[in-house]
């Protein structure tokens, strides 16, 4: 029969002890920060004396727990949330309570603390444990196991070997124990190697001991038998302690039990076949319920099936677990009262929780369908804005400036284009309705070169700004380059691709503002949805610290020294390295910082600073001799002045340079050594000139060579 309380507050002998000490150590902490003082006696006096205290604190006028007062409005302050209500009410009305727990939340109220503990585990409790097994029908406790530690083993996934939580840790239902892998390995004695664990002892000592066939590694039921260590110690301390009739009665109720645990595994484990099989289909069930409930609110949020469809599933995460109580559209809510205080939601509370992890990817997934849909009306107004585009170029600019106007690509990014262009699908777009933005290009053009001088200017380093950062661009000390995703970085592979140099070394805003690359990279407009824009520039430092060099063996300072100062000096310049026996190149400033980009990526440590100043007479030889290479300057002057009669050509009037392609322009000058058949070996064996064209000799030591071949 359940205990009760009296009228006078007064409880039962059995349970007085448990819930007394509960009750202490609640009201022991609900008393912190008060000024009430009580004595031993009072603590030890019946519940009704918590009653008593609370009528003291309230006649003194000093704070109780349960109400508090605010010093800054004077208003009842609000109670805070605990536990002291428990222990003053019924002992029927607790257990009853009790009795709506689940085996899994008794063990987790039994670990909340000692007190409770001892409240949840007496004796007077037992029928609480017993009705939370037989809501699973869970079979009776087995021999030596209370309901309490038959709980413990279905349904705590605690290793009872070393005290850690984790899926390894199963029921070995032989055993009648929990245990983890690890465990198994550290403990589990093979019946063969009884002797090695145990020497000097009986090996019959087995035949008393709960055994199991499965081990390790080992799936299913097998004829190898398998023994926990420390139920081999026990049994040996037995063996040796016992003695006569006693050690024969202990050996014959051993050998029963673990006959009865051979009998008793199969049901077992056909409960816990069962039970993971349940387990499964309400895990799915709840999946189902979840995934319904996702897709109803989206649909009143405002979202398409259609979408909601090809978004989730019940493996999506956050619905392929957790709560399925995200909609209450089945019918009203039927919660306590303690829940629905300040107009607390249960089913919002979790929606709340789970709407920000699942709709960013329904938002991609809808601004997808809508892009694909609207992917053929684009085309046809991007079409429609090409050739408005490039009439108003012929109005406005001279052709040499065209190039510093972004493509296409990029001119559709603009919001005021991109609304026009993204209207929708059913809207009929004509050249009208481009020709107010179209007519601003030259403004947003503007505000495109601003933005990217902006961050350009952002990509330089610290140390290299100086005090000139008004207009970096124009600096020849600064060097960038346009990122090239698909550009192998490797030596051997760059000598084959001399011409990416007219992307790697960017100088000046002639070069920077006119660049364009053939290599795009993605522009996120709106989540999920990408435009292929032209890729990034980044600052190239290693080649920067090139020019400032060269800048200085010009004779400028690199503080101060624009693009158009390098190319009024038009000095040439010769890297050591590249003097060899045949000859050597001599280099515009441009076209050696386009070498020494490429010398950067040499895996053999090859200094691409390793210039000088060419000589006078290096100079002028070169000078004299660059119209003989083909397509540059003055290669183009002489075509004007030959087949259309320009006399004296002026640059940005009768032609004007592509800065792209300024690299092929600038070709280096080979001067040649003379007399270097003089000079050749013909010994056909000589390992030293089988290379020559290779070998960076000087004339005087090639001499010396061949005197000594």
């Amino acid at each position: 029969m359940v205990s009760s309380r009296s009228q006078s507050g007064a409880i039962a002998v059995k349970t007085t002890s448990a819930l007394k000490r509960t009750r202490d150590s609640l009201d022991a902490s609900n008393d912190e920060g008060t000024n009430e003082k009580g004595s031993d006696d009072e603590r030890d006096a019946p519940m009704a004396s918590s009653s008593k205290r609370r009528k003291a604190a309230k006649t003194s006028g000093t704070k109780s727990v349960g109400r508090t007062t605010s010093k800054a409005s004077g208003k009842p302050a609000r109670r805070k949330k605990d536990l002291s209500i428990l222990p003053t009410i019924p002992l029927d009305v607790l257990y009853e309570i009790l009795c709506q727990l689940d085996s899994k939340d008794l063990l987790s109220l039994s670990r909340t603390n000692r007190l409770w503990r001892s409240t949840v585990t007496s004796p007077e409790t037992e029928f609480i444990w017993r009705g939370a097994r037989k809501v699973h029908d869970a079979p009776e406790p087995a021999e030596g196991f209370t309901e309490e530690g038959w709980a413990r083993l279905l349904f705590d996934g605690t290793c009872e070997g070393c005290g850690k939580r984790g899926p390894t840790a199963s029921v070995d239902w032989h055993l009648l124990m929990r245990v983890c892998t690890a465990c198994k390995r550290n403990h589990l004695v093979y019946e063969s190697k009884f002797k090695k664990a145990f020497p000097g002892e009986d090996k019959g000592v087995l035949l008393y001991t709960p055994h199991t066939y499965t081990g390790v590694s080992k799936r299913g039921h097998g004829t190898s038998k398998f023994y926990w260590d420390n139920d081999i110690k026990r049994a040996l301390d037995l063996m040796k302690t016992l003695s006569g009739k006693k050690l024969e009665e202990w050996k014959r109720k051993a050998t029963l039990r673990t006959e009865s645990r051979d009998e008793l595994a199969s049901s077992y484990e056909g409960w816990s076949a069962q039970m993971k099989e349940m387990a499964a289909d309400t895990a799915e069930e709840g999946r189902e319920k979840r995934l319904k409930a996702v897709t109803q609110r989206f649909i009143q949020a405002g979202f398409e099936l259609i979408d909601i469809q090809a978004t989730f599933s019940v493996k999506t995460a956050g619905i392929c677990s957790g709560t399925p109580h995200v909609t209450d559209a089945g019918g009203p809510l039927l919660l306590p009262a303690c829940l629905q205080t300040h107009g607390l939601n249960l089913y919002d509370t979790a929606w709340t929780r789970l709407r920000p992890q699942l709709e960013p990817e329904l938002i991609i997934t809808r601004n997808q369908r809508v892009a694909k849909e609207l992917a053929p009306a684009i085309e046809t107004r991007v079409k429609i804005l090409k050739p408005l585009c490039s009439a108003f170029l012929d109005r406005t600019v001279r052709p040499c400036e065209r190039y510093f106007f972004p493509p296409i690509g990029t001119i559709r990014t603009i919001p005021d284009f991109l609304s026009v262009i993204e209207a929708d699908k059913n809207e009929t777009i004509t050249a009208k309705h481009f020709e107010p933005v179209v007519n601003k290009l030259d403004k947003y053009t503007a505000k495109y070169h601003e933005d990217q001088k902006n961050s350009l200017k952002a990509l330089i380093p610290e140390d290299r700004q100086g005090t000139n950062v008004e207009a970096p661009c124009d600096l020849a000390r600064h060097v960038f380059r346009r990122d090239d995703p698909k550009l192998t970085k490797y030596f051997w592979v760059s000598l084959q691709q001399m011409g990416k140099i007219k992307d790697e070394v960017l100088v000046g805003w002639h070069m920077i503002g006119t660049h364009r690359l053939q290599v795009s990279t993605k522009l996120e407009i709106r989540p999920g949805v990408h435009l292929e824009v032209p890729t990034h520039f980044s600052y190239n430092l290693p080649v920067s610290r090139t020019s400032s060099q060269l800048i200085c063996l010009a004779g400028l300072s690199p503080a101060t020294a624009t693009v158009q100062d390098m190319d009024a000096k038009d000095r040439r310049f010769v890297h050591k390295d590249f003097e060899t026996a045949v000859g050597y190149p001599v280099f515009t400033w441009r076209a050696a910082l386009g070498v020494s980009s490429v010398l950067m990526l040499n895996p053999y440590g090859t200094n691409p600073c390793q210039f000088r100043l060419a000589t006078a007479a290096e100079e002028a030889e070169t000078k004299a001799n660059e119209g003989s290479i083909p397509e540059t300057r003055e290669i183009v002057i002489k075509h004007l002045e030959a087949e259309h009669k320009i006399a004296d050509p002026q640059p940005s009037e009768d032609y004007f340079v592509n800065e792209r392609c300024r690299h092929a322009l600038e070709r280096p000058y080979e001067i040649l050594v003379p007399d270097i058949q003089k000079y050749q070996c013909n010994f056909k064996e000589c390992d030293a000139c089988a290379r020559l064209v290779h070998r960076r000799f000087t004339k005087d030591k090639l001499t010396e060579h061949l005197k000594k071949v």
